[in-house]
């Protein structure tokens, strides 16, 4: 667990701020992907924190995308991207907000000390503050650790994302 002396700054970027830290965050989870499944994720390689902090950067003045920075006495220890999806009422299904997470990472040395569930508590805030019926993320199959923090959290699967490899080995 983190120590008393350790301060715990959680704050949603804004247009202007710097995206760099969240961009560096990302690349280790990135790398994490790439090194798990090399044939669906590319390795960063040396424009990728500058692409990446441009990318974020283009995300800020959404209103309804959110960029979650989390640091600790000054030092980024994790991120969250999210983005609030709406669906009209229709005849298969009512009408539904959810927040979707589509990025969220805690640096390794990092872990274990609840930084990640501070960070999804601020999630679940925004996701109240804008009427959401829920929270909704994937996560890998491979990503073991992943999956357990989020059901540890109060996730649950509510169905199976299933991929067919078209290739060499495929009849």
């Amino acid at each position: 667990m983190a120590t008393q002396q350790d301060k715990l700054v959680i704050q949603r970027l804004i247009p202007g701020d710097d995206t760099t830290p969240v961009a560096r965050l990302c690349a280790e989870v990135q790398a994490l992907h790439a090194a798990a499944e090399p044939h669906r994720y590319k390795r960063p390689g040396r424009r990728f924190v500058t692409e990446t902090a441009k990318w974020f950067s283009s995300l800020l003045p959404n209103f309804d995308h959110f960029v979650i920075l989390a640091t600790v006495n000054g030092d980024p220890v994790a991120y969250a991207s999210a983005q609030l999806t709406y669906r009209e009422d229709g005849i298969y299904a009512p009408k539904h907000c959810a927040l979707y997470v589509d990025q969220f990472g805690v640096t390794e040395t990092q872990r274990g000390k609840g930084y990640g569930r501070a960070l999804l508590d601020v999630l679940v805030e925004i996701a109240r503050v804008n009427e959401a019926d829920d929270i909704k993320l994937d996560v890998q199959a491979f990503n073991a650790g992943a999956i357990e923090f989020y059901r540890r959290c109060g996730f649950h699967t509510s169905r199976h994302h299933m991929v067919l490899t078209i290739g060499d080995d495929h009849a």
